[in-house]
């Protein structure tokens, strides 16, 4: 099956080395474009290592970049950590598709805090969905599902870098699998449980209480990671670049441990406890 890898960062260059250890034939990468004066994509020094072709582009709604991606005669195409939009006309080229990582039980959490979310609110569980991907934001049919338990002094950083991350692997593995032999499901989503949570918020009390809350969320603004937005006393946190769980090198010396540090400050904030209870 002759597979392309599209996706960024550590989490798709993950996938692509597991590919290759399989012994799977991969004959390209699409890569998200790096901002201007940003390092090489993890996953594109990983493609180049590999000698497989790199593509970028800035968009998925032309016609000559669907003709590019035909040319290659594509099986199958693994989209992992994917942020722009790509229309049905991309996704259909390949024989079989396109999957697609998404770190929910969707149909909840639909949307780019689908990891913090499940935690801020309490939820005793989260976990990953592989789906084929249509035109709606998360909203194709779910290939499969993997579950996880979430903690009490479970972080971002835990539930994502030790569980989610691992078993999206693992899972889009299992996924290619069963596209391979003929026995992919396609499970409708129930719209009536749909969920999108797009915005985080702390109240101002909490910034000007908990200086090293709002220390790293400066940090992390400053560096194009996070959009403030304020509405009377609320302020409202978005991830303005949904790189950050792989580019939070930016504002931290330490990937994992400070990440897993600032999460755990977040949740540990007054708002993000009363969402517990």
């Amino acid at each position: 099956m002759r597979i392309v890898v599209h996706g960024q960062q550590a989490f798709g260059k993950a996938v692509l080395e597991a590919l290759i250890k399989r012994g799977e034939t991969v004959i390209a990468a699409y890569v998200a474009p790096e901002k201007e004066g940003a390092k090489a994509d993890p996953l594109k020094e990983a493609a180049i290592a590999a000698k497989l072709p790199v593509y970028q582009p800035a968009s998925y709604r032309k016609p000559e970049v669907w003709e590019e991606f035909k040319a290659l005669k594509p099986d199958l195409q693994v989209m992992a950590f994917v942020t722009l939009f790509v229309p049905e006309e991309f996704l259909n080229i390949p024989t079989h598709g396109s999957i697609q990582y998404h770190p929910s039980l969707l149909p909840a959490y639909r949307g780019a805090s689908a990891i913090n979310w499940p935690i801020i609110k309490g939820e005793k569980e989260t976990g990953l969905s592989i789906f084929w991907p249509d035109n709606g934001l998360d909203t194709g049919d779910v290939l499969l599902q993997k579950k996880t338990p979430i903690g009490p002094t479970d972080t971002l950083g835990t539930v994502y870098f030790d569980r989610l991350f691992p078993m999206g692997v693992e899972a889009l593995m299992e996924s290619i699998d069963l596209v391979k032999a003929g026995k992919a499901p396609r499970v409708k989503q129930d719209e009536s449980k749909a969920t999108y949570e797009g915005v985080s918020a702390l109240t101002e009390a909490v910034e000007s209480t908990q200086p090293n809350v709002s220390k790293h969320l400066k940090l992390m603004q400053d560096a194009g990671l996070l959009a403030r937005r304020q509405e009377g006393n609320t302020v409202y946190y978005s991830i303005a670049d949904p790189t950050v769980f792989d580019l939070c090198e930016v504002v931290c010396s330490s990937l994992q441990e400070r990440f897993a540090a600032h999460a755990s400050a977040f949740a540990a904030a007054p708002l993000s406890r009363a969402r517990r209870n």
